[in-house]
């Protein structure tokens, strides 16, 4: 009950209730002999002129919605400006949230009060609930508070908590700075339980694109930057509540970058293919064999390899803060590529000499596969296992696969794939000698200047120009498809097959970013003319085909070259012998052959994978087997029976191009 005179007035719950739902007071309260309250309220629209008639008490001519409410001893009508006792702080205009404080609280500029009839009593700092936020289905209440430093500060309080403990609550609390009232800190928990917000914002763990939110492309970047579709902005509201990240920052404007990094970086293929490749991990994801990769880009030291790392870095922020190191530990550097969900990771500065073949083949597949190991943990349990989506960029003076079959056992042809080496021999090849080297150290300086704005562009025009995930994937696996095509090499085993695909998926990404005006071509098909022959190199290299027909091509050399290293029979024994001159078969179908030693026959291939070599003889059917069918023949060069590989004469008139 209200008092009159100089009585205190407390303003009931309902005065509170109708103040949340926006209606407005003008006058002050009165008693009169009946012992009712006659208020004015009306509720106040965006343009004040919403008009309403209805019950109660008619007077002033007030426009607005009328609320009837005797039983409650009020009649409504009318614009409200509430009363405030003299004691009641004024409430900060920044501290404004969705809602307003639960009735019976004051959130003011200084700290929260609960209202009392002896008045309000001051319970702590400033502190608002500003929404919910819901994270893989746990719910919690996104809270702002200024500590006594006057620092602000945002963090989330999960539901649980609300009902476990108040002292543990006041705890983390004052933890986080908050001033908090000894006397009227059982009220915080309350305080914080009754303020219901209206607002249901989605919870954001890791950057990258978001899985859990149906098929909308929503990327957020490590800066807890979001970039959505703009018809979503205002249906759904995103809380990244991971730690802020390296990476993902900018300086200088996006024409700057294209001015001086794109720009002169499209006079090279190099260029074209390293900016093509740190535009590709956001497409990872929807593309078709979306697995992790790795393209390493390697040669001798001064041919560009580094900057060609710093120009596909420079797409998202700077390059000394994107680029690492190989000198690391398998368990490391799966813990960073954690960190780069959905980008691109970059390793500078590798030596496949100092890593044993078989600790980098499983690097390789560790990266590639996007799942770290799971390890038992000393108390029991396991940790690790965590999944991750990145395409690895780096360079190094030597290729992923260089000592991969050091040991004399053929690599697992799955490494072909996942990582891609990509020989550099000069980055700068396309322009005149004199200016290459010019050429090479202003691209440098450009990427120490401008950097991080690329990325931002190219991911908020791609969320724009497809409606949904599905439409992407589809553009992605129609396009890679025609890329595949197009490259017109043979597919001669999957391995082969999936590297291509993670080249055209490399081109599709270029084609995209010259579409978005970020790569300044005139065509998007110029990505691919570029690309082209740096994908024909690596099928060079790897495919098994193309292998078989270098082993066969480098032995035919060797021995047109090098005869005079086989023995003759009973003739002298030459300096270095390589093997003998023998004729095998019967009568008149005898015919010339070169026994080779088994170092020999791997001198002359220039491989240490005996049995590739092996493999390559006999699909030619170059290689003399006895009737054991063992690659080894028994042979009688002089007064003794060896073993040796028994090369037919025919070789030297193999032809690389007949097949």
């Amino acid at each position: 009950m209200f008092g009159c005179g100089t009585e205190s007035v407390t303003e009931p719950t309902w005065e509170a209730h109708l103040a949340r739902h926006g209606f407005k007071r003008a006058d002050h309260f009165y008693h009169d002999d009946t012992d009712v309250i006659d208020a004015e309220y009306t509720r106040v629209t965006d343009n004040d002129a919403h008009r309403g008639g209805g019950n109660g008490h008619q007077g002033g001519g007030q426009s607005g919605d009328t609320v009837d409410a005797k039983d409650r001893g009020l009649v409504i009508r009318g614009p409200w400006e509430p009363p405030r006792d003299e004691d009641t702080p004024d409430v900060d205009a920044t501290w404004e949230s969705p809602d307003e404080p639960p009735p019976g609280w004051i959130c003011a500029d200084d700290g929260v009060y609960c209202r009392t009839d002896k008045g309000p009593v001051k319970v702590c700092g400033p502190l608002k609930v500003m929404r919910f936020v819901k994270t893989h289905g746990q719910y919690a209440r996104e809270v702002k508070l200024r500590t006594f430093q006057g620092e602000d500060k945002t963090l989330q309080i999960p539901e649980g908590d609300l009902h476990a403990s108040g002292k543990g609550l006041v705890k983390f609390l004052a933890n986080q700075g908050l001033e908090i009232n000894q006397k009227a800190d059982h009220l915080v928990r309350q305080y914080l339980h009754d303020w219901r917000p209206v607002t249901v914002a989605h919870g954001v763990e890791t950057p990258g694109w978001q899985d859990g939110l149906g098929k909308d492309l929503i990327y957020v970047l490590p800066d807890k930057t979001v970039i959505m579709p703009g018809q979503l902005k205002t249906t759904m509201t995103l809380v990244p509540n991971f730690p802020l990240r390296e990476g993902a920052k900018a300086h200088g404007t996006l024409d700057a970058w294209r001015e001086n990094v794109a720009s002169p970086a499209c006079r090279l293929n190099a260029g074209i293919l390293a900016l093509s490749s740190g535009f590709a991990p956001v497409l990872v994801k929807l593309a078709p064999e979306g697995i992790n990769f790795l393209i390493n880009f390697y040669g001798k030291s001064g041919v560009g390899k580094s900057t060609m790392l710093k120009l596909a870095a420079s797409i998202w922020g700077p390059h000394w803060e994107e680029m690492k190191t190989w000198n690391g530990t398998e368990k490391g550097l799966i813990d960073l590529a954690g960190t780069h969900r959905d980008r691109a990771m970059f390793l500078d500065e590798l030596g496949a000499r100092e890593h044993d073949p078989r600790a980098m083949s499983k690097m390789i597949y560790s990266l590639a596969g996007g799942q770290g190991r799971v390890r038992a943990k000393a108390m029991g349990g396991v940790s690790g296992g965590e999944v991750f989506r990145t395409l690895v960029i780096s360079s190094g003076e030597h290729a992923l696969h260089a000592n991969l079959n050091s040991d004399r056992t053929p690599p697992n042809r799955g490494t072909v794939h996942r990582g891609i080496d990509i020989e550099i021999h000069d980055a700068a090849a396309e322009l005149p000698q004199a200016e290459r080297e010019p050429a090479m150290n202003q691209l440098r300086e450009a990427t120490d200047r401008v950097y991080g704005q690329a990325g931002r562009a190219f991911l908020t025009t791609l969320v724009e120009q497809f409606k949904d995930a599905d439409d992407l994937k589809a553009y992605l696996s129609e396009q890679v498809a025609e890329v595949v095509k197009e490259f017109g090499v043979p597919r001669d085993d999957a391995a082969i097959t999936r590297g291509l695909w993670r080249f055209a998926l490399v081109v599709v990404a270029g084609e995209l970013a010259v579409q978005y005006g970020l790569m300044p071509l005139t065509d998007p098909r110029e990505v691919r003319l570029a690309i082209l022959p740096f994908a024909k190199a690596w099928y060079e290299r790897v495919s098994l085909q193309a292998n078989q027909q270098r082993y066969l091509t480098r032995i035919k050399d060797f021995i047109l070259k090098s005869e005079r290293r086989f023995q003759l029979v009973n003739g002298p024994i030459p300096a270095n012998r390589a093997g003998w001159i023998v004729f095998v078969g019967p009568g008149a179908t005898r015919e010339k052959c070169f026994a080779f030693t088994e170092e020999a026959l791997l001198e002359a291939a220039q491989e240490r994978d005996k049995r590739a070599v092996i493999k390559a003889l006999v699909e030619a059917e170059l290689l003399f087997r006895n009737n054991s069918g063992r690659p080894k023949a028994k042979i009688t060069p002089v007064d003794e029976r060896l073993d040796a590989y028994v090369v037919r004469a025919a070789i030297l008139g193999h032809n690389a191009n007949q097949d």
